[in-house]
């Protein structure tokens, strides 16, 4: 009989087994830890229908979960909600320093050429820019994040960016960078797909 360390594919009495706790799992959700403790057991990969239940129900029971208090303490949800906007609060910022300094780097071009005659659109490229980057940083930030569940006000922006930016000082791995807006969708920590946060290119 092959070991089943060794067999990396389910065999046929294992097919017949997650068969059996398929059926099951319309009537109880149990039966979809049960499978997956199978897989564990007898060390076989979990078909994609069962990694697909699983997933399904973790997002079901983070959604029920009780909070243990208020705020962002209540629940593993809640302090997930409130780290990831603490995330696009850093982002937006980050997103601002980045002009202010290719509008500096584009300052410090013109005055190394004084000869150099920038074009119409590049002049009004530039009086826009200027006139967008007249708020202070967090203020700017914070006007970006209008309409979003992250919205908040500039003395906010600058707590959340002050903390994240603590977090990577300290070598924290930064929750929801990386996060599929599809899944965060599905937990409901965004409202709604970005359609309307896709940049023209620009900011202003």
């Amino acid at each position: 009989m092959t070991s089943r360390k060794t067999n990396l594919t389910t065999s046929d009495l294992d097919a017949e087994h997650l068969s059996k706790f398929r059926r099951q799992i319309s009537q109880n959700e149990v039966a979809t830890a049960c499978a997956l403790h199978y897989c564990v057991l007898h060390a076989i990969s979990p078909p994609d229908w069962l990694v697909e239940e699983a997933a399904t129900g973790m997002i079901k029971l983070l959604k029920r979960e009780r909070p243990s208090g208020r705020g962002r303490a209540g629940s593993q949800l809640a302090r997930f909600q409130h780290e990831y906007w603490d995330v696009q609060r850093w982002e937006k910022v980050q997103d601002v320093r980045g002009i202010r300094l290719e509008a500096k780097r584009d300052d410090k071009i013109l005055k190394a050429q004084p000869n150099r005659e920038p074009g119409d659109n590049w002049r009004r490229f530039q009086s826009a820019r200027t006139a967008w980057l007249k708020l202070e940083t967090f203020e700017r930030a914070a006007k970006l994040l209008v309409g979003q569940s992250a919205h908040a006000s500039s003395s906010a922006v600058r707590a959340s960016y002050r903390k994240v930016e603590k977090a990577i000082c300290n070598g924290k791995t930064i929750m929801g960078l990386w996060f599929d807006d599809g899944f965060l969708l599905k937990l409901g920590i965004i409202k709604c797909l970005p359609k309307d946060l896709v940049q023209k290119g620009l900011f202003f």
